[in-house]
């Protein structure tokens, strides 16, 4: 092996073990800022739903209040929600606001499993008008290794649809007009709502303080490694170096 290939590899490594603990520091920063700016959201005023109002420009854990109807007919269940370790169910229901030309679907809460599998809970949901009031949340990604069969098997006709997960394409498909590009997450006490977990904020910025902490002491590993294999190789060329006699 060439003398310059093990030097060569070193600083290779050292170079990209401190751009990987760098890399980590940014990320602890853009989740610091970013728990910050959900912070900011949760404390602001609740926001009344207005006709001509821009959906697109709300903001997640942003409060809102909007006055409408729940559509029972298009409730659904997501399957396998636990809560302080009981199965059940995560109940989404679209709302159908008086002042917009469009459904928002709500999270309303979670319901503990019958106990059989081929008969989920029934649901109530109030026909009148309400003034239902929550948190925005965003749709959340369809997991990576669900088919695309998303109705469970397990469906009775007299309780409303089990999904696996929420698809909003799906969901906007059982409606006659589009979905609002979010979530509501209904806050506790609101009509119609079950057992709602408010939303929580971590920002997972030591996560990635401890990353960027590995990465760094890997850096240093290498380097103390190299600096004891050139002593070592430089104390060896001194022993059996020729003494002039």
């Amino acid at each position: 092996m060439p003398k310059w290939a093990l030097p060569t590899l070193a600083v290779i490594m050292i170079a990209i073990f401190t751009y990987l603990g760098f890399w980590q520091l940014d990320r602890a920063r853009e989740r610091q800022s970013d728990f910050e700016a959900k912070k900011a959201q949760l404390e602001q005023k609740t926001l009344v739903l207005k006709q001509g109002d821009d959906l697109d420009t709300l903001k997640p854990y942003q409060q809102v209040s909007v006055e409408g109807r729940l559509i029972p007919s298009s409730t659904i269940l997501l399957d396998n929600a636990i809560l302080n370790g009981r199965a059940g169910y995560q109940v989404v229901t679209a709302f159908k606001p008086d002042v917009l030309p469009l459904y928002i679907p709500v999270k309303r809460g979670w319901l503990p499993s019958t106990g059989d599998r081929n008969r989920p809970p029934t649901v109530n949901t109030p026909q009148h008008t309400i003034t239902l009031t929550g948190h925005i949340t965003l749709f959340p990604e369809k997991p990576l290794f669900f088919s695309d069969r998303n109705l469970a098997s397990h469906h009775h006709a007299e309780a409303p649809p089990v999904w696996l997960y929420f698809d909003s394409t799906e969901f906007s498909q059982r409606l006659a007009l589009p979905l609002a590009p979010f979530i509501l997450l209904a806050s506790p006490d609101q009509p119609g709502a079950f057992q709602v977990s408010p939303p929580s904020l971590e920002s997972k910025q030591g996560m990635h303080i401890g990353y960027a902490i590995q990465w760094f002491a890997f850096a240093v590993f290498v380097i103390i490694l190299s600096f004891g294999a050139f002593f070592k190789q430089r104390h060896k060329k001194e022993v059996h170096k020729p003494i002039d006699r």
